[in-house]
């Protein structure tokens, strides 16, 4: 069995002190202005809301995480942490 640790994540978010301005989302077209469909351009600062901090987060010679395979992240002991 899984359990989703995501959550929704609001425009309103607080973000970590410090960091950049939190979600972004602007409409880009609009069916409502006579575009054929409603798109979006989307600005998040990786460390908001629910995320993986890779190895390279603090380590500057090990791996991104786009090199990290999805088994690594399944875990039976999650480590869930709150600030």
């Amino acid at each position: 069995m899984y359990i989703n640790l995501a959550y929704i994540l609001p425009v309103d978010d607080p973000t970590y002190p410090g960091n950049p301005e939190p979600l972004r989302i602007e409409p880009v077209t609009e069916i409502s202005k006579g575009d054929v469909a409603n798109q979006s351009s989307i600005t998040i600062f990786n460390h908001d809301g629910t995320h993986l901090d890779g190895p390279q987060h603090f380590n500057p010679d090990s791996r991104k995480n786009n090199f990290l395979s999805i088994q690594s992240s399944i875990s039976a002991f999650p480590n869930v942490t709150k600030w």
